[in-house]
């Protein structure tokens, strides 16, 4: 097996923080279930025995996996999706610092430049799958990522609704409708959300909202072939 690791670290120590009490319900799992979470899948809400979304692990070091395209009864074959409002409610010169602590992984890889991969989207959204731009990230599935992001949400953000934390995993297809064929999966270990207390420095008017980066380490594990 061969691995490739790398770290990249955009923004280092640019601010000063009072973190607060945390602001998401159930982001580590540790109830071993979905709540505060909302579940969707090609159906609306996943079917009675379906694959699409289930609990890994045991009290209290559970995570949350969603699959896609594994073509058992009753599974999604187009998307899966989990979901958050975010408490945003805070100071109104507050920023938010949400974390994401997840996985991808799926059963087939290939170097091939036409292998068509299922994909994912992570971010913020307004509820309706519309994802705010400058705050989400989109990748391919081909073999297995670790990935934790953490994005600061300035004060801009501070005490509005209607603002979730989403996660969707999709089937890839190409113009002429192939597929892979091949499960894919997302493992969502953590979702935290604090409240940041930041130094007042001038900052652009029309900065409303930026990345603290791919902060910490992501690593790509792949089968040769």
């Amino acid at each position: 097996m061969k691995k490739l690791k790398y770290a990249v670290l955009i923004l280092g120590c640019a601010l000063t923080s009072q973190l607060q009490a945390a602001a998401i319900t159930n982001g580590d799992f540790a109830t071993c279930d979905f709540s505060g979470w909302q579940q969707e899948s090609d159906f609306g809400a996943p079917l009675a025995g379906s694959n699409d979304l289930s609990i890994n692990g045991s009290t209290p070091n559970c995570s949350a996996q969603m699959n896609v395209d594994f073509g058992g009864a009753n599974d999604a074959f187009v998307y899966t999706a989990l979901s958050q409002e975010l408490d945003l409610s805070g100071a109104t010169d507050s920023s938010f610092l949400l974390t994401l602590d997840f996985d991808v992984s799926s059963d087939l890889t290939s170097p091939d430049p036409s292998f068509i991969a299922d994909y994912f989207f992570v971010g913020i959204s307004n509820g309706t799958g519309n994802f705010t731009s400058g705050l989400f990230t989109t990748a391919d599935v081909d073999g297995s990522l670790d990935y934790n992001l953490s994005f600061l949400l300035d004060s801009s953000f501070a005490n509005q609704n209607g603002i979730f934390v989403e996660f969707d995993l999709f089937l890839g297809v190409d113009l002429d409708n192939r597929t892979d064929f091949s499960g894919s999966s997302l493992n969502i270990n953590n979702v935290s959300l604090v409240e940041v207390a930041v130094p007042q420095v001038p900052e652009p008017s029309t900065l409303a909202i930026f990345a603290l980066g791919l902060a910490g380490l992501a690593t790509y594990r792949k089968k040769n072939i």
